[in-house]
């Protein structure tokens, strides 16, 4: 069963980058929260993974080499069990987040990379939902650097941008908006152990952070795929 998780940060604790990339998480575990309640799981975050015993037993955890076990564990169980099995026991878990950014890129990177060793193993129609969600992940680098040059070119060079039709230019600012809001959203879940001032703060930052953080989660799964993890990496928290 799935559970609602974030990553607070602490009152003494300093700010990292690695704090302001983590609250988007939050955001997308609604998305994990809905998935597990419909029994459509597309992936598993395994730190708030429960599992009934005998269920563990059934499926085991040997299924296949893999550095995302709990996706797969997921997929299997599925097989044997239906999407019944599925559900959210109504928690909420607190983790930690990466130690520095190099933990944290090592962290995406594995999570990728561990998707698509996991293609080999799932299903025709599993296949079409996870080329799905990779081909969102990884264009999202390059959309990115589209939507800020779109959004800059005009204050130099109008000319360029002045036949852009008035309703593309409202769709992308309020698609841009609900993306700001979705950080600010772990923001708030993230910061609830922290004195009003610095809770501003982590708003704050990750406000003005918010294009440079989003870029670089775009940016790992290309580092992924140009130097693939060899192992599974402990990530230091």
């Amino acid at each position: 069963m799935k559970a609602l998780i974030v990553y607070p940060v602490q009152e003494k604790e300093p700010i990292k980058i690695s704090n302001l990339m983590d609250t988007l998480r939050p955001f997308c575990c609604f998305e994990c929260l809905e998935l597990m309640s419909s029994g459509k799981p597309a992936y598993i975050h395994g730190s708030n993974l429960l599992v009934r015993s005998d269920v563990e037993e059934e499926v085991s955890w040997q299924n296949g080499k893999t550095l995302a076990e709990d996706t797969l564990f997921a997929i299997n169980a599925k097989l044997k069990f239906g999407s019944k099995i599925f559900g959210w026991h109504g928690g909420v878990v607190e983790e930690k987040s990466p130690l520095n950014l190099k933990d944290l890129i090592k962290q995406r990177k594995r999570w990728f990379y561990g998707l698509i060793m996991n293609f080999k193993y799932f299903s025709r129609k599993e296949k079409v939902r996870q080329t799905f969600r990779a081909l969102i992940w990884v264009p999202g680098l390059i959309s990115g650097i589209v939507s800020i040059i779109t959004y800059v070119v005009p204050f130099f060079a109008h000319e360029y941008t002045q036949n852009i039709h008035p309703g593309l230019k409202i769709f992308f600012t309020i698609t841009t908006g609900m993306w700001l809001f979705s950080y600010q959203i772990g923001a708030f879940l993230n910061g609830k152990y922290l004195p009003l001032k610095k809770r501003i703060g982590l708003h704050f930052l990750t406000l003005v952070s918010a294009i440079f953080i989003g870029l670089l989660e775009c940016l790992t799964p290309l580092i992924s795929i140009i130097r693939k993890p060899k192992t599974f990496e402990v990530i230091r928290k």
